[in-house]
């Protein structure tokens, strides 16, 4: 079964037809009438163009389909075709719409990353669910995340039309496992007061099952932040106690450091990957978390150690590439001096392109309101609101072009001269 999928990836066509409609309506302003004209008609084609971008998955091969995907690939170098044996991590993450205090919408963002491509899947695209599942489901968990791996065992779209209220008699013959399911299907699609009745009523059957406990720990952490903030504590209070008495679940420590590891709480993340990894030396995913921390602790001789452990507790080929990669990487920024300062200056031009278009938007947008609702009072003001959105937007654009360029590491072979 083949699994098809629209992708993001037509917000570019769409956002460059925007800066093609304002320059075009601009110049046709300054009398450049042959340009403008070209302009308009190159709107359309983009606009058309942005319809028939997808990423498709045939349970091997992850294919990416579109004129302007395949544009892009081309100036970036990203193949359109990922095997997923060479897919090296899969990351979701989630924002909310709020609607009610017990109820919410989640939108999810997957990345897929591996050889050199990046694949951006979003749940507001039809058959997002199916297409995430099968993907999921032929990684496996070791390239999952936690909110992957939730998706994976209990995204399931039926229930936001299902009814729940069943009636206790019934629930008290349900198993605890089917009280779980329905208590993280129902947290997935933000119906968050019926999750908390379920995971309550699992909560009193098994109140010292581990996994259980982490379930509810993720869980109150996002009802707490939407709802009630008192939940945070009984959140915190759920992963630790979930943490002591995971005696000999090397998996579970493994998720219960990566949720601190989300929640910035460094000291207790490292203390569940350690823990993990002396019942398991082989944990991918917590060698990786070890590394990452001591990263942010600016210990990179720990960093590239984890990392190398990473590499050799792995048979996956693309996670040892992936940890090799990185150890590598940080081992030339410790023994080479001119690649560090290198790779300082390319951080640095990253966040100036950050800087430069976050801010060439804002005053795009504003710029082009202000134009429309204003220009009509005052022509000194239109002609210049046409003028500065015109070039605010290619700032926008040559901005995106240049985060695009400077986002890959430097080679590090154009330094081995200089070392011998």
């Amino acid at each position: 079964m083949v699994y098809r999928l629209h992708t993001r990836q037509r917000t570019y066509p769409l956002i460059i037809s925007i800066l093609f409609l304002v320059a075009s309506v601009a110049l046709f302003r300054w009398d450049a009438r042959l340009v403008s004209l070209i302009g308009y008609l190159t709107v359309p084609i983009l606009v058309l163009l942005s319809r028939w971008e997808q990423v498709w998955f045939d349970g091997e091969i992850l294919t990416r389909h579109g004129l302007v995907t395949k544009a892009l690939c081309f100036l970036t170098g990203q193949p359109l075709v990922l095997p997923i044996n060479e897919i090296e991590m899969v990351a979701t993450e989630s924002t909310r719409l709020r609607f009610r205090p017990d109820r919410v919408r989640y939108n999810y963002r997957t990345l897929v990353i591996g050889n050199a491509a990046e694949i951006l899947l979003h749940s507001g695209e039809r058959g997002y669910n199916a297409f995430v599942k099968a993907l999921f489901q032929a990684l496996g968990e070791p390239k999952l995340d936690p909110r992957s791996s939730e998706l994976l065992h209990y995204l399931d779209g039926t229930t936001e039309g299902t009814d729940f209220n069943f009636p206790r008699d019934y629930l008290a013959q349900v198993p605890t496992q089917f009280l779980r399911g329905v208590a993280n299907s129902l947290r997935l699609s933000g119906r968050m007061s019926q999750a908390l009745n379920y995971f309550t009523l699992a909560y009193q059957r098994e109140p010292n099952n581990p996994h259980l406990l982490y379930e509810m720990g993720r869980f109150l952490r996002s009802f707490g932040e939407i709802n009630d903030p008192r939940l945070l504590s009984r959140s915190s209070a759920c992963l630790r106690l979930a943490a002591r008495i995971s005696h000999n679940e090397s998996l579970l420590l493994e998720r219960i450091g990566e949720t601190y590891f989300e929640r910035l709480e460094y000291d207790r993340a490292s203390k569940c990957f350690s823990r993990a990894l002396e019942l398991n030396p082989n944990l991918f995913r917590a060698n990786v978390g070890l590394a990452e921390i001591a990263l942010r602790s600016g210990k990179l001789a720990h960093v590239v150690h984890h990392y190398n452990a990473a590499a050799l507790s792995s048979t996956d080929a693309a996670q040892m590439r992936l940890a090799k990669r990185e150890a590598d990487y940080y081992e030339r920024l410790c023994r080479d001096e001119d690649y560090f300062e290198a790779e300082i200056s390319r951080i640095n031009m990253l966040r100036h392109f950050r800087w430069a278009r976050a801010t060439a938007a804002v005053v795009f947008f504003v710029t082009l309101f202000g134009t429309a609702f204003l220009g009509g009072l005052l022509q000194a003001f239109e002609e210049l609101g046409w003028y500065v959105a015109a070039s605010s937007g290619f700032v926008w654009l040559g901005a995106t072009v240049g985060l695009h360029l400077f986002s890959k590491r430097l080679d590090a072979s154009l330094f081995e001269s200089e070392d011998e």
